[in-house]
């Protein structure tokens, strides 16, 4: 799936759904951020 294709998708999600999407998003950024730094600290 291309971005386009998420956005046109995101778009058509209920409230319920977005705020899902954005709290998984939120947690999912947390972790490629803390991974990065683990692996920095290597």
């Amino acid at each position: 799936m291309r971005v386009p294709e998420i956005k046109e998708a995101v778009m058509k999600l209920s409230r319920e759904e977005l705020t899902d999407l954005v709290k998984w998003l939120d947690e999912f950024s947390q972790s490629l951020w803390d991974k990065q730094i683990e692996e920095d600290l290597e």
